[in-house]
């Protein structure tokens, strides 16, 4: 019995003695461990900080007005629904006097060919245009004394040659839209010198006729654009943050589909001004251009049957507006930070406490700028029981030990004990 109070009184002693020695180790002389019991590794992925709205497919409205002053409307050739092409007749109208008709018509002529001309130049001149090295956030260059500006991401060359594509290809939708108004007014010259006093108008835009007023009050025809977009509205403080030429997703609440589209107008001047109301900013999202390409491309090829619902004017959609991107990063999730630090498990059985710096979050999960590399390992849960610059110990896993394991050759297995307590 003796024995047994001697043998328990000198185990407390002994816990007692180790609790002192570390309350009183204010030098941290003494050697500590760290016990991790969780620990991941970490991996990269595509990160996005994304502003997430509700939206409305819409069309582009064309407008067509009829000048009561130069002529007695006779009939319309199209109706109410239709579609119609580039070039398909609309109405006819007679001339009240040849030669100021034709004055006015080639007049017109004059002014579209001008305009045509000063876009062939923009698109050649951007075509050929160096963006520059330096990360400025705008262009600036001239074409017949007007002054044009291109927005440049400030962050990478390939967002920049991207946005410099977007501008031609706006540039080459204005272009294609003029050629067309072009030719339908070459084509009333043509006929009003053919007949003397009778002229059919043919239609600029490809669409569907939404209006058609027998009125004639303007617009007495509005045609439906083929071309879709997307409306939404910003707030004051949504405003500050979206900029054109950001990308976004368009998701169908019909379909499972998602479309890519960039943010192609974003008004500076909300829908009305209330002092007591906040503003309201209107924005606009096409779709990409490349997008559309592609399937058409593949509904050509491949001739398979199209079994998902196209979008419509009027279809509802959510918006997801990429604010800020980050490939290849890499992340942990929230549980895994201890604040504005982590802890890495070294390779040489050391566990070190290192300072982060954050960048984009979502979904629990966070971007590491820096502090933190690819395929480090990090431990985590009961931050408190870490010791920065400390070996670190994890769970023995019973499975994984065999007996050849437990007991090596030529090895002193009682002087490893003897060891591990007086460390612990």
């Amino acid at each position: 019995m003796e024995k047994k109070k001697v043998i328990i009184t000198g185990i407390l002693l002994f816990i007692l003695i180790n609790i002192t020695l570390l309350v009183l180790d204010e030098d941290g002389k003494i050697d500590r461990v760290s016990h991790v019991k969780e620990w991941t590794q970490t991996t990269t992925m595509d990160m996005r900080e994304q502003l997430e709205k509700d939206g409305i497919v819409s069309a582009e409205e064309n407008k067509l007005y009829f000048d009561k002053s130069i002529g007695s409307f006779q009939e319309f050739v199209i109706e109410q629904g239709d579609r119609i092409n580039e070039g398909d007749p609309l109405y006819t109208y007679t001339v009240n006097d040849y030669n100021t008709t034709w004055d006015m018509i080639n007049n017109n002529i004059v002014k579209i060919n001008e305009e045509i001309m000063a876009l062939e130049n923009i698109i050649q001149q951007m075509q050929s245009y160096s963006i520059p090295s330096s990360r400025n956030t705008s262009s600036r260059f001239s074409v017949n004394d007007d002054e044009y500006e291109l927005d440049l991401p400030a962050n990478e060359g390939i967002d920049s040659q991207l946005q410099k594509q977007q501008f031609i290809l706006e540039k080459e939708k204005e272009l294609a839209q003029k050629e067309a108004e072009l030719t339908s007014l070459q084509n009333q010259l043509d006929e009003l010198q053919d007949t003397g006093d009778t002229i059919t108008v043919t239609s600029p835009y490809d669409g569907v006729v939404s209006q058609l007023l027998y009125t004639l009050e303007d617009p007495f025809i509005t045609i439906i654009n083929d071309d879709l977009y997307v409306k939404s509205e910003l707030s004051e403080e949504e405003r500050t943050l979206v900029t054109e030429g950001m990308e976004a997703d368009i998701i169908s609440e019909e379909t499972p589909d998602i479309w890519s589209g960039s943010v192609s107008k974003v008004h500076e001047t909300p829908q009305s001004i209330e002092l007591n109301r906040k503003s309201v900013y209107p924005l606009e999202i096409e779709f990409m251009e490349e997008e559309v390409e592609e399937e058409v491309e593949v509904e050509e090829v491949e001739e398979v049957e199209d079994t998902t619902v196209d979008l419509l004017p009027g279809y509802h959609v959510d918006l997801a507006i990429t604010l800020k991107e980050s490939l290849n990063a890499v992340v942990l999730s929230e549980e895994k930070v201890d604040n504005h630090s982590i802890w890495i498990m070294n390779e040489n059985g050391i566990l070190q406490k290192q300072v982060i710096e954050k960048g984009i979050e979502s979904a629990s999960l966070i971007e590491i700028v820096t502090g933190l590399n690819e395929g480090q390992i990090v431990a985590y849960n009961n931050f408190e029981q870490f010791r920065n610059n400390t070996p670190f110990t994890t769970p023995l896993e019973i499975d994984k030990i065999t007996w050849r394991t437990v007991k090596p050759e030529n090895t002193n297995w009682k002087e490893h004990l003897v060891m591990g307590l007086l460390v612990r």
